[in-house]
């Protein structure tokens, strides 16, 4: 039967009845699906989120890193403590209720980690990827690994539903001094598990089970791995032939023999390689890449917008459903040009943000920007709710006012710096509702957006200071640290 129901909106935003379209939006008597804020109940220093996701028991699992030794607290006797005066991941798990249910970190090593992004498979368990840095001695659970001396070393751990770890892998080099890292993940329909990324200066990195890559250029090289759910290296691929730096920034699956990756192209004209006959012209400037690989990694299409001499633009995060929604940001006043005559023109020098919509053949169906801004702006992440809405994460500079399009402007409470915002758009392009701070006594993002099965959107915000911060529906919600970022999660249903 379908009828009217009543919900709170969070980002935290208030309340708003909405009507139910048929049995897709029924939700039954024992069902609940309050909006919340969570962060920290203490913390000795400086946290932040980087990726998200939720499971299929709509379980949300939250990744980053902590800026400190000591413990941080995350109630409900749920604590990490790591050891490392510098930075080291961290990884947390909440129910669909808000209920912390288990947390974990790194201990030991001699230098910095961080988890970039998650992913879950269809049994709950979570795949954490980032890097550790040097050739301490980390230890995720299971013992120690190690890696190499001087650089960034890509780092992979699975966590099963309780939180124990089931296995954790690291690089190493065996030639020259390159450096590596995950930051995008997901598991396709095979069972697969596949990380995207970057592996920097020449050399060779050996990831495991006798699968190694040697980089082409000095720079940035993308970076596409494959593991089975046991931890098994089974494939890398990246470039050929190239120069000049490029990296993927996230990925995604789309469940039907699809893998996204987007990212980046700077520093030189030529073409582009991905290999398996898949080959596009760049250009000097900073430029998107967008990519699809099947399931057993090879290349299906590659694709970039070719910016005009005033523009850098770079891809932060995607979404794939039916091909990709894409984001990131895109700058100075000169146009982006997409193909098929879908173009991007920045409002102002500042940096822009844009999202863009392929199709599964990498076809550009629509672009959108700024219409009106003096700021800068940027979109950081992507996500699509259960009613195929899309919402796009980020923030927008200084207490002025941004326009969008299509009636949404947003105006940012903090002249301090950067204020976090998230726009949502239908499929079509158009945007439809806006979600930010009305009070901010400092700065925060939305770094990582996802959402769960059952209409829930969640937006994981890095903030400054220990002020409380009042977002559009009156709700408000201050961190415990003072001295720098805390990482804050919020979920509404729209």
């Amino acid at each position: 039967m379908s009828r009217g129901i009543c919900i709170l909106v969070v980002l935290v935003f208030g309340s708003q009845c909405v009507k139910s379209w048929g049995k897709f939006w029924e939700i039954p008597a024992t069902f609940k699906n309050d909006p919340w804020l969570r962060t920290m109940t203490s913390a000795p220093a400086a946290s932040q989120w980087l990726g998200a996701v939720t499971d299929a028991s709509n379980n949300l699992f939250v990744v980053g890193f902590v800026a400190g030794a000591g413990t941080y607290s995350f109630g409900s006797g749920v604590s990490i403590t790591p050891t490392y005066a510098g930075e080291s991941s961290m990884i947390v798990k909440y129910d669909r209720d808000g209920n912390v249910q288990w947390a974990r970190t790194v201990t030991g090593g001699a230098g910095n980690s961080r988890f970039n992004a998650v992913a879950t498979d269809s049994q709950g368990n979570a795949y954490a990827v980032g890097f550790q840095n040097g050739n301490g001695s980390f230890n995720y659970g299971t013992g120690s690994i190690i890696g190499s001396a001087g650089v960034n070393n890509f780092a992979v751990v699975k966590y099963s539903t309780d939180g124990a770890t089931s296995w954790a892998k690291s690089s190493t080099m065996s030639g020259g001094t390159p450096s590596t890292q995950g930051a995008g993940a997901a598991v396709d329909e095979t069972d697969r598990l596949v990380i995207g990324g970057f592996q920097t200066l020449a050399g060779t990195v050996d990831y495991g089970d006798g699968i190694t890559l040697v980089s082409g250029v000095g720079g940035h090289n993308f970076l596409v791995l494959r593991y089975n759910l046991t931890g098994t290296t089974l494939s890398v691929k990246s470039t050929s032939g190239a120069t000049g730096d490029h990296g993927y920034q996230s990925l995604a699956v789309d469940g039907q023999g699809g893998i996204y990756a987007c990212g980046y192209h700077t520093n030189a004209a030529g073409a582009l390689n991905l290999q398996d006959g898949v080959t596009f012209a760049t250009v000097a400037n900073t430029q998107p890449v967008f990519a699809k690989y099947n399931t057993s990694n090879i290349a299906q299409w590659g694709k970039t917008a070719n910016p005009s001499t005033a523009t850098s633009t770079l891809c932060s995060g995607l979404y794939a459903s039916n091909g990709i929604y894409a984001v990131g940001s895109h700058l100075g006043t000169g146009t982006a040009d997409y193909g098929s005559g879908i173009t991007v023109t920045g409002p102002n020098a500042n940096n822009a943000p844009f999202i863009v919509r392929y199709d599964v053949n990498g076809n550009p169906l629509w672009a959108r920007t700024l219409t009106a801004a003096t700021g800068a702006a940027e979109f950081l992440a992507v996500t699509r709710d259960s009613a195929g809405r899309i919402y796009a994460g980020g923030y927008q500079n200084q207490n002025t006012a941004f326009n969008y399009g299509g009636g949404i402007t947003v105006q940012s409470p903090s002249a301090l710096g950067n204020n976090a915002v998230m726009i949502q758009y239908n499929t079509a392009g158009t945007p439809s509702a806006a979600y930010y701070a009305t009070v901010a006594p400092n700065v925060s993002e939305i770094r990582a957006v996802t959402a769960d099965k059952v209409g829930s959107v969640y937006a994981l915000v890095n903030q400054t200071g220990n002020g409380s911060f009042t977002w559009i529906g009156g709700q408000s919600g201050a961190a415990p640290f003072a001295g720098g970022f805390n990482a804050v999660i919020i979920k509404f249903v729209p």
